[in-house]
């Protein structure tokens, strides 16, 4: 059962994601284990442990995604969680040590209401990017700019050939998004993953508890529909997140942010994913997902508990089917092992649920690890994660790690 917050609470629970105004260049180094070129700043130092890496920091700006492509190129974004913030652009590639707008200076106008610019040509409030397995860079554009509600045509995701920088922009049914919830707040797509195999994306809706199927995503004209809406699995927990001995949120209480974190199996065969507000990490059959003839009764009978892990923001299967867990209470980055014959167990009920002890730390550190936010597989099997600071803002700076995984 969720403890539902005051209406006066409601409209704003997200805010407390994190209010950093500015703009500072994000500045990164080429960095190995033990040894650094080009320091970040002349008073800064760069961070090199025995399970990850320092590569580079943005000063003032917070940032949340990134992606990793087949050559390399790091993308970043950063959401528009600052009222009143005027500048700054919201995706970024970093190109010798420098966030360069993406795809260019045009998309990253900052667009406000009232600018008789379309909002479904520039980007609006941008929450996550991903590379699929074609080597598409896929951008996701909440329209929901602070929280404050939908701005019409501006949902959106952006498609982004890498080969040449060609985009399609694929605007989403406002069908599958909320407004004028009793509960005063709007749909606020969070989190995206690809299955190139069936032509399906998969989208975390964080404040309207739901996940977005979108499928025929490489056509002309991709079909939008939501499932499991305020399922429990997909719903905020009655619990506060507390880190380093600090209630996120304070006196009162941790926001009740929903569905967030998505990981995508390698096999295409099940997707599985988290509430932020919560402790437990559930998962679904694609294929049943992908049913449009089972109810949402149906599926949610088949969905399953992976495990109890505690608070986390987002997740990650890597191409070896190990599951990474970004444990925001312990500034920490977790990993278990599980092959898709584990999987299958657990989703027939023969196998109960992952024991919390078979989890183990890959990386943690209270500073460079505060806030583990999304997390991208680069083509040499390296795994990259943000921190974003959510609960600290507007404290920075805001990193992007490096883990040193092993086989």
């Amino acid at each position: 059962m969720v403890t539902e917050m005051p209406k006066n609470q409601r409209k704003s629970s997200l805010k407390h994601l994190g209010i950093v105004a500015g703009f500072s260049t994000i500045m990164i180094s080429g960095c190995q284990q033990g040894k650094v070129d080009n320091l970040f700043d002349s008073q800064s130092t760069v961070h090199s442990a025995e399970s990850f890496t320092v590569v580079a920091r943005s000063p003032e700006r917070q940032w949340t995604g990134v992606a990793v492509s087949d050559s390399d190129e790091i993308f970043v974004n950063f959401p528009k969680w600052v009222e009143g913030e005027q500048f700054g652009d919201s995706v970024a590639k970093l190109v010798s040590g420098k966030p360069i707008s993406f795809p260019n200076s045009e998309w990253n106008q900052f667009w406000t209401p009232g600018k008789r610019t379309n909002p479904s040509n520039q980007f609006v409030s941008v929450q996550a990017v991903y590379v699929d397995d074609r080597n598409y860079l896929w951008i996701l554009d909440t329209g929901n700019p602070n929280f404050e509600g939908l701005i019409p045509g501006a949902t959106k995701l952006i498609r982004v050939d890498l080969s040449d920088n060609s985009l399609q922009v694929i605007p989403v049914d406002p069908r599958v998004l909320i407004t004028e919830h009793e509960d005063g707040r709007d749909s606020y797509i969070n989190d995206i993953r690809v299955d190139v195999e069936q032509e399906v994306a998969y989208i975390s809706d964080s404040e309207q508890a739901g996940l977005i199927i979108v499928e025929n995503i490489y056509s002309s004209q991709p079909t939008f529909r939501r499932v499991l809406d305020d399922h429990p699995s997909k719903t905020a927990e009655a619990i506060n997140i507390t880190i380093n001995g600090e209630i996120w949120g304070g006196n009162e209480g941790s926001p009740r942010v929903h569905s967030d974190g998505i990981a995508l199996h390698p096999s295409g065969s099940y997707l599985c994913y988290q509430a932020l507000t919560a402790t437990t990490t559930y998962c679904a059959k694609t294929k049943e997902l992908r049913d449009p003839h089972k109810s949402d009764s149906e599926l949610g009978e088949r969905v399953f508990a992976l495990g109890v892990f505690g608070p986390a923001d987002g997740l990650l299967f890597d191409d070896q089917g190990r599951f990474y867990h970004s444990s925001l209470e312990l500034n920490a980055v977790r990993r278990v092992s599980l092959t898709k014959e584990q999987l299958d167990a657990l989703a027939e009920g023969v196998n109960s649920s992952v024991d919390p002890l078979d989890i183990e730390i890959v990386a943690q550190d209270p500073e460079y690890l505060a806030w583990p936010d999304s997390f991208s597989q680069s083509p040499d099997g390296s795994v990259y994660v943000t921190a974003s600071r959510i609960h600290q803002a507007p404290r920075s700076p805001y990193y992007l790690v490096k883990l040193l995984t092993h086989p």
